[in-house]
């Protein structure tokens, strides 16, 4: 609808709309901030994507979904609203917001995507749900402890150059571990690991340089 409009500052009253659409906003270089989102339940892929000066967005808790890229390389994001009420953040979705510093996610959230290059970021909120994580979901983070009692997969790279990290809990339901999945984190001190039967690592390189 708006995709590649440069100069578009306001984009009106945005309160009747439910689903926000693949590239609606995309490159919409001028934008600083995104209100009237409280009836928006889905964001698809690329919503926001390439929006270098939005700062702020409005999304409420009735807001179930972020697709991929959603919000990729809004590098001035700081908030995107209530995630209370997501269940999936897809792969790519908030990738290089650099002024990211937390989001507030729920137990309801089985599912995240990328945060990869969030490089301010220090808090995801509840990870209780999560039973799955995609490749470089939190690389580059500034996380410095974190449990996922319910994770069953983690794929490649989730805690890639992750600086800060300290200590990181998996649940007893896991079953694979990606290659590269805790390379070159050096202040990583202990991976507490509660399966009876060990996880599948991706290569012996999980904890490469760590």
């Amino acid at each position: 609808l708006f995709n590649g409009c440069s100069s578009l500052v306001n984009p009106g009253d945005l309160s009747g709309i439910s689903v926000v659409s693949a590239s609606m906003f995309n490159a919409c270089s001028s934008l600083v901030n995104i209100t009237g989102l409280y009836n928006v339940t889905y964001v698809t892929y690329n919503a926001f994507s390439y929006c270098s000066k939005l700062q702020t967005v409005d999304l409420s808790s009735k807001c179930t979904y972020i697709g991929n890229q959603a919000f990729a390389n809004c590098t001035a994001l700081t908030s995107v609203g209530d995630l209370s009420g997501i269940t999936k953040i897809d792969g790519g979705t908030l990738e290089n917001c650099y002024q990211l510093t937390s989001v507030n996610l729920s137990n309801k959230c089985t599912y995240i995507g990328s945060f990869n290059n969030c490089i301010k970021l220090t808090s995801i909120g509840d990870t209780s749900g999560i039973t799955e994580i995609s490749n470089f979901a939190l690389s580059k983070t500034i996380i410095e402890s974190i449990s996922f009692p319910a994770i069953i997969k983690m794929g490649n790279g989730v805690f890639e150059q992750c600086s800060k990290i300290k200590n990181v809990t998996i649940g007893a339901n896991i079953i694979s571990i990606g290659i590269n999945c805790f390379i070159n984190c050096p202040l990583l001190m202990y991976v507490i690991i509660n399966a009876i039967t060990p996880p599948t690592l991706g290569s012996n390189l999980a904890f490469g340089g760590s």
